[in-house]
């Protein structure tokens, strides 16, 4: 009953609060020395506001597989030695990172060869737009969701958008009018306005995301199939649910009391997880699930040459912020993206197997099963509880310290 009175407030809430949000903010408030100035003015808000975005979506620009290994493989993973990497048969550079040197072990392939379910039937297609919600945001070019779902009234209009749904993903390419996003920020929290404190969400075209949402959970649920996602994982799963992953927790919690175990925890909410993911090596996390290369590259191509513009309550800005513009393409699948959650839960795998492999983490044992566990913590998407247990540890500051 009270999860159900939350939901009703919630939507309650949620409906008050939708036209601001589909307009964007009137003021924004960026910080001068120790104080906040509020910026009310279109340009100044559009200025402060890309240059915002492109220190956020330029946070992974010196991480390993942006710098000394991106002419490795690729910015789009699938060059150079990116299928070596794949196969396992790559030899890491002298100069290459620790800790990239301990992750790409674990980016290989996760099961043999397979058919990856790639077909789009007109049935997919109409069965895939009437579950999107018309009063949903989409991109510039002012094709909008309604029009799309409108075409699933005319039998020759499905099979003219389900052949161009089809093209891209099947032949890896970037149509050009898939390349212009929509920047708008919202507040995370109800009158908080600083600019650092407000969530971006970038709307692609229509028929573009429906693409992603439809990729996401395919390749989600063959990973699924195989049992390559980690258990640690909750996120974006079908049958698992945050309120689980809490249930797991507080059990082991009583375990550990019971048995005075030393343990460490510690909480981490990844900031902007979706803005730091790293394009090569979320696309070495996908084919690893064995998805092909096409798809991945229209993704990934689609969003390197984006040009982002902004959107506030004066309207979408005319002039944009080029995700091309440097020699390295700014980074991230943007929160908006409909197969961002599952390529979250692709790109975490092989991080919690690298931990487990160094032999972080908790060991358990089944009562009834007598099944042993090995667990690194508790993940629900960016929401992770990394732990540490073992009786080899005398004290809580022994645990804290190999945490750390």
């Amino acid at each position: 009953m009270i999860r159900e009175t939350q939901r009703r407030e919630a939507r309650i809430i949620k409906a008050a609060n939708a036209e601001q949000q589909r307009l964007g903010l009137s003021m924004i408030k960026i910080q001068q020395g120790n104080e906040w100035i509020e910026l009310t003015e279109k340009q100044e808000m559009e200025k402060a506001l890309f240059q915002e975005l492109q220190n956020r979506f330029n946070q992974a620009k010196h991480t390993p597989f942006c710098s000394s290994l991106l002419d490795e493989i690729g910015p789009l993973g699938i060059s150079g030695h990116a299928q070596d990497i794949l196969e396992g048969s790559y030899k890491l550079p002298e100069t290459c990172d620790p800790w990239a040197a301990k992750l790409i072990p674990h980016l290989t392939y996760a099961f043999p060869p397979i058919r990856f379910p790639m077909d789009h039937s007109e049935e997919d297609h109409i069965t895939g737009w009437n579950k999107v919600r018309e009063r949903t945001s989409s991109g510039i070019s002012g094709l909008t969701i309604p029009q799309m779902k409108a075409h699933l009234l005319d039998k020759y209009n499905v099979q003219v958008d389900t052949i161009f749904a089809r093209l891209p993903y099947k032949w890896g390419f970037s149509p050009n009018r898939w390349r212009k996003g929509i920047d708008i920020m919202l507040e995370k929290k109800k009158g908080v306005y600083n600019i650092d404190k407000l969530r971006a969400i970038l709307l692609y075209e229509a028929d573009f995301n429906q693409n992603n949402k439809k990729l996401g959970p395919q390749m989600l649920t063959t990973a699924e199939l195989y049992d390559a996602i980690a258990p640690e994982q909750f996120g974006s799963r079908k049958f698992l649910s945050a309120v689980d992953q809490s249930l797991n927790k507080a059990l082991i919690f009583d375990l550990w009391r019971q048995h005075r175990s030393c343990v460490a925890l510690c909480s981490n909410d990844a900031k902007g997880c979706y803005d730091r993911i790293v394009h090569n090596v979320a696309s070495l996390c996908m084919q690893w699930v064995r998805v092909p290369k096409e798809p991945i590259v229209s993704m990934f191509s689609t969003i390197q040459q984006l040009q982002h513009h902004v959107r506030t309550a004066f309207g979408d800005s005319e002039v944009f912020l080029k995700a091309n513009s440097g020699h390295i393409p700014i980074q991230g699948v943007g929160q908006g993206n409909g197969a961002g959650p599952q390529i979250w839960a692709l790109v975490s795998t092989p991080i919690f197997n690298m931990l487990r492999s160094m032999g972080f983490g908790m060991k358990l044992l089944s009562p009834i099963s007598r099944m042993h566990l090995f667990l690194v913590g508790f993940g629900f998407v960016d929401d992770t509880d990394l732990a540490i247990s073992s009786d080899d540890y005398s004290s809580a500051r022994d645990a804290a310290s190999v945490l750390q």
